[in-house]
């Protein structure tokens, strides 16, 4: 029983360390500290979307991370229901609840992406990276 429990301690550590910790080190990369371009006028409106539009999208990756890490519990509560009904429904349900915050998660973004875009601002980020 106790190696049983010390190879799910290492499972979870394991997919926490190698799904978080990139995301960790590409947000360091872009600054959640709003920057002005136009530093001999102040910041303005377009420097705050552009700081909001990154928020979300430091968000989104904490979203996709958090629905990875729900997909794993729920495979694993899954794989190990050994016929129980109740461990089945409750793996079920652990998915149906991680898709639909993810599609909450990218829905967020989308809307976001939709009003800098009908602003005009350009945000300097993309999702893709591009």
């Amino acid at each position: 029983m106790q190696k049983i429990i010390k190879f799910k301690i290492q499972s979870i550590f394991s997919v926490f360390v190698f799904l978080f910790f990139p995301i960790l080190a590409s947000a360091q990369t872009k600054t959640l500290q709003l920057q002005c371009f136009s530093a001999a006028q102040g910041c303005g409106w377009s420097d705050f979307m552009i700081l909001v539009n990154t928020v979300v999208g430091f968000l989104l990756y904490l979203a996709i991370t958090a629905a990875v890490l729900l997909f794993v519990y729920a495979g694993f509560l899954y794989l190990t229901a050994a016929g129980s009904e109740t461990q089945v429904k409750k793996a079920h349900s652990v998915m149906f609840k991680a898709v639909v915050g993810l599609i909450v998660a990218l829905l967020a973004w989308l809307i976001v992406q939709f009003i800098l875009t009908g602003l005009g601002v350009n945000p300097g980020y993309s999702l893709l990276g591009s």
